[in-house]
């Protein structure tokens, strides 16, 4: 399971159409087994990371109205 990850990794970071700030940077990011255990500073930075800024707040609730509309 192990190769077959490394492949797909591999694959993956050859893809032009993902920006590079925006890319895993390693295998475990990439994918990462459910044995495996983030360590402390990776569970940090995904938590900082997952913040929805004002701008992207808007757009996503214009996309939502283009989509289903005013509720």
């Amino acid at each position: 399971m192990e190769l077959a990850r490394w492949i797909c990794f591999r694959i993956y970071e050859m893809n032009p159409y993902i920006k590079k700030g925006l890319r895993a940077k390693t295998v475990q990011e990439y994918h990462r087994f459910p044995w495996e255990r983030m360590t402390e500073e990776e569970a940090n930075a995904k938590r900082e990371s997952c913040h929805v800024s004002e701008q992207e707040q808007v757009e996503l609730n214009r996309i939502f109205k283009e989509v289903f509309g005013e509720l």
